[in-house]
């Protein structure tokens, strides 16, 4: 299984239908980060741009989910292969003696 690093850009002013569409976004992104498809989701501050760690076999698998987000029709995104993904520091154990 391959890490993909996914950078999508959002519109500047977001309309309606946009806005509507949000509860679904976040439900679709909880249940692709409960199967272990995403495994990080970010929203830049201005929220004009999301940064995305997903697992797939192939970039096609990446394009195929992106397609099925609700608010595909207003994203454009780049896709980068990663060689890989650390989610922060190990945990040192800590010696009693």
């Amino acid at each position: 299984m391959s890490q993909f690093m996914i950078v999508v850009r959002l519109p500047e002013y977001l309309d309606n239908e946009f806005v509507k569409l949000i509860p679904k976004q976040r439900s679709h992104i909880d249940k692709l980060m409960s199967d272990n498809t995403i495994f990080s989701y970010s929203l830049s501050l201005d929220r004009t741009q999301l940064w995305i760690i997903a697992a797939a076999e192939e970039e096609r698998e990446i394009i195929e989910m992106i397609q099925g987000f609700p608010l595909y029709d207003w994203m454009k995104y780049d896709i980068q292969p990663l060689m890989f993904h650390s989610q922060g520091l190990p945990i040192i154990p800590i010696s009693l003696n």
